[in-house]
């Protein structure tokens, strides 16, 4: 599927091609394509070629399928591919890399699904839904989809157990995440209520969670002037620098 610029925050449906009767599934993969009409070659519609997807969800007919653990070649730091299947709106998977990472963002990625079991499709199509919920204007560019009927276990990947092996002050950031988001992924109560919650804000009229930082602590902290009349951009130097103090009565 190539997708060409729409709306700020859009969500795909695809329909797929019905797949021979008898056909059992028990993992997705969703390759994210690089293509010359997109920005930087993408795989992503944003100006840089990246992408913020909130969550994938699949469905056989009207049913839709427990999702109970992903996997991605690559995650931007923050943005782990555990977020596809979380549904928290708040949340997404994207590509962009640090300074110095051997990853590329333009380039093709990969992001393997699993669900509970095996899966016997019969005669029902699948449905792919792809949400773009969390940032205006990094929706997915290219993707295709394929199945398997492999089930894989997150819980014995190699990764996820070495992992385990160490206490929780030896773990990585990184390390930290993938324990918390294997085990949240796998928390079938917890997507329950997770679902509920999102239902009810949509019974009530009320938009994504929006999360933004309106304060930080700064080390060391900045340093504080007299404004002359008042102006930010004309601090008083030449009186140097305030300090903290209880004023005089």
């Amino acid at each position: 599927m190539l997708a060409t610029p729409g709306i700020p925050r859009e969500t795909y449906i695809i329909d797929a091609t019905p797949l021979a009767a008898g056909t059992r599934v028990g993992s997705l993969r969703l390759r994210f394509i690089p293509h010359d009409s997109l920005p930087k070659l993408g795989p992503g519609l944003a100006t840089n070629g990246n992408l913020v997807l909130s969550a994938v969800e699949v469905y056989l007919g009207e049913e839709r399928l427990p999702l109970v653990a992903a996997s991605a070649d690559h995650a931007q730091k923050d943005y782990p591919v555990d977020s596809l299947i979380d549904d928290d709106p708040g949340t997404g998977w994207a590509i962009n890399v640090e300074p110095g990472s051997t990853a590329q963002m333009n380039a093709e990625h990969t992001v393997i699904l699993t669900l509970g079991s095996q899966v016997d499709l019969g005669d029902r199509p699948l449905r792919f839904v792809l949400k773009h919920e969390l940032n205006n204007d990094f929706n997915v560019g290219r993707v295709q989809f394929s199945v398997a009927e492999e089930v894989v276990d997150p819980l014995t990947d190699p990764v996820f157990v070495a992992a385990l092996k160490i206490t929780d002050a030896e773990r990585s950031v990184e390390q930290r995440k993938l324990v918390e988001g294997t085990f949240d992924a796998a928390d079938q109560e917890l997507k329950d209520a997770r679902a509920q919650l999102e239902s009810v804000r949509v019974q009530l009229g009320l938009g994504p969670t929006v999360k933004t930082m309106s304060l930080q602590e700064v080390s060391p902290p900045r340093s504080t002037f007299l404004l002359k009349r008042g102006d930010f951009l004309q601090p008083d130097k030449e009186a140097g620098p305030l300090t903290a103090g209880v004023p005089a009565a």
